[in-house]
């Protein structure tokens, strides 16, 4: 194989840091964008339930979109080729990326069950 079509089947740095960091980055900017509109909802007098439930979603589309690009690092459509039980760097980065992704995912969605139980807007 050339190094031009080995160069090409490399993942780039952007998608590695996507696969790996992408959802927990995402479950971060939801805890602060989530807190900003609910507290601009509340001092305009609205319930902010329906905002944060738009907020989740985008984040949890996020987090699925970095947690697929995960799985393709895991196994970029090969079936297991690798020789000598050795383990290539993107199926690392791949397998850590899904842990931590699912760990984002189940936390956005945990959160976000919560809503409903919630006055977003009492004072505690």
């Amino acid at each position: 194989m050339s190094q031009a079509a080995e160069a090409r089947d490399e993942p780039s740095g952007l998608t590695t840091t996507f696969a790996l960091v992408g959802g927990l980055t995402a479950w971060i900017v939801r805890l602060i964008v989530g807190s900003w509109v609910v507290s601009l909802y509340c001092r305009a007098g609205w319930l902010g339930t329906a905002a944060i439930y738009g907020v989740s979603a985008v984040f949890i589309v996020v987090t699925a979109l970095s947690l697929l690009v995960s799985v393709r690092l895991f196994n970029p459509g090969q079936r297991w080729q690798w020789e000598e039980d050795e383990l290539p760097g993107a199926a690392f980065v791949g397998i850590i990326g899904i842990l931590m992704n699912l760990i984002a995912l189940t936390a956005i969605v945990v959160e976000s069950a919560s809503i409903p139980f919630l006055d977003p807007c009492q004072p505690r």
